[in-house]
């Protein structure tokens, strides 16, 4: 291996064998030969063990970490993270794969500026079933308007992917930005965090990661731990608040905690159970207002489109045994097919609406 490492490749393996030689051979493929492959293998159910031990075999670049439990995503990449020898990290989950010039695109963009914190691309492959289609996720002229107005953009909004960038190693340690550990979204606490502490951001138009939508995949098992979103989200806000980016950005900070946490979670309460559980909804309710007491003075919500689910989240806020009165009944309706997509009720409703 190369003494002087550019890139660190973190790869959670989790109950990826069906794509996983895809992954590694785009990943050992790379123009950019100065890196290191840190696979960190999450006890999987698969022969995925074995793939990684046979790669290894031919290729010294890859470093194999055995976790003694499955820790989750998270754990995987700290675990990678704490002995990268790169100036920078980059991610690959274990069932994607990369466009083979990624990282040599990503590093030359960060050169030909002497040197970005984070070099990021506006765009994903997003592959499901036989369907490829290009997702933008960053406009870039969110960037070019001021490093402020990137801010305000990242802090706002929902989705701030890690995987399709490189980010200097430093921004991890220097600020304690680290994974949340045996939770889902274990991004959620750093990754906003870590666009605004950078001084330097640069972006690639260009679509360099393939993200595969696979059910069996770390971020898409256990659905039983749906409600880990609550205890990153609150981590989100808390390292906000830590490193003094909070003040800065108030209203977009609240409007992502309103939005990201409070809708997607009560949304899971309403769409996940069979019938509507009181206990939770209270719960989640506790905790937005606990954080945010008065979400009707922030400036984006003020002036947000209302859509039918803000109408329940509207009976909610006055009076939550109302809300899952009127919601397990119109469910009680739905199974009863006297709503429901054939019914009379349905298309008299549609006719109505337009």
């Amino acid at each position: 291996m190369s003494k002087n490492t550019k890139v660190s490749i973190i790869v959670p393996v989790f109950n990826s064998s069906l794509y996983f030689r895809q992954c590694l051979d785009s990943i050992i493929s790379q123009t950019l030969k100065d890196i290191e492959i840190i696979c960190v293998y999450d006890i999987s159910k698969d022969n995925s063990l074995e793939i990684l031990n046979e790669y290894a075999e031919k290729d010294k670049r890859i470093i194999i970490i055995n976790l003694q439990e499955n820790r989750r995503l998270g754990a995987a990449r700290n675990a990678g993270i704490n002995i990268a020898k790169g100036e920078y990290i980059g991610f690959v989950d274990s069932d994607d794969w990369i466009e083979l010039d990624m990282y040599e695109k990503l590093l030359n963009t960060s050169l030909s500026i002497g040197g970005a914190d984070i070099v990021t691309t506006t765009k994903i492959y997003r592959n499901r079933a036989e369907n490829q289609y290009i997702e933008r996720h960053i406009p870039l002229e969110s960037l070019r308007k001021s490093k402020n107005e990137f801010n305000k953009f990242v802090c706002k909004n929902a989705s701030a992917p890690l995987w399709m960038n490189i980010i200097k190693k430093k921004l991890f340690f220097d600020n304690e930005l680290f994974f949340a550990e045996k939770l889902q979204h274990e991004d959620v606490p750093i990754a906003h965090a870590l666009y605004c502490i950078a001084q330097k951001v640069v972006i690639v138009d260009l679509p360099l990661y393939h993200y595969r939508d696979n059910q069996k995949s770390i971020s898409n098992t256990a659905t039983e731990n749906r409600f880990d979103l609550m205890i990153t989200s609150i981590m989100y806000l808390n390292n906000m608040k830590r490193l003094g980016l909070y003040d800065l950005y108030k209203d977009e900070c609240d409007y992502w905690f309103y939005t990201r946490y409070y809708c997607r979670m009560l949304s899971t309460c309403f769409t996940d159970f069979p019938v509507i559980r009181r206990d939770y909804i209270k719960k989640i309710k506790e905790e937005f207002l606990k954080y945010i007491p008065d979400i009707s003075k922030n400036r984006y919500y003020q002036t947000k489109k209302w859509e039918r689910f803000d109408i329940f989240l509207w009976i909610i806020n006055k009076n939550t045994s109302i809300a899952c009165f009127i919601y397990n009944i119109y469910k009680f309706l739905k199974i009863s097919f006297l709503i429901g997509k054939n019914s009379i009720f349905e298309s008299k409703w549609k006719k109505i609406k337009h």
